[in-house]
């Protein structure tokens, strides 16, 4: 008798185990699909704010208007080999405490290649 209420107890718990994990799963799944669609939905306008990456079409034109300022995180001599023009180098590991001084609101692009 024994040993039966021992394996009943067995099952309860593993089924709520069970239960805990399938739960978990779909939260996970859930919240993975709503991460997506808020991905799509903001690289409609050509930003993906969750990444903090731009599309290169939003980059181009941020360019071609002069309407962002593109800043150079290689090392000085890889800016001086070959660079955006008008753009200005800050090392990466310069960056903290050497901002841009630019309004708040500026667009920045950084980039390293």
């Amino acid at each position: 008798m024994d040993t039966n209420k021992q394996k009943r107890k067995m099952m309860i718990v593993f089924t709520a185990v069970i239960v805990v994990v399938i739960g978990l799963v779909g939260l996970l799944i859930r919240d993975n699909a709503i991460q997506k669609e808020e991905i799509a939905k903001n690289i409609s306008d050509g930003f993906d704010k969750s990444a903090m990456r731009v599309t290169l079409q939003r980059v181009k034109e941020a360019f071609d208007t002069g309407e962002a300022l593109f800043v150079d995180v290689r090392s000085p001599g890889e800016f001086e080999s070959s660079r955006i023009p008008d753009s200005v180098l800050i090392p990466v590991g310069g960056i903290k405490g050497n901002e841009p001084n630019v309004p708040k609101d500026s667009l920045i692009f950084t980039y390293c290649t």
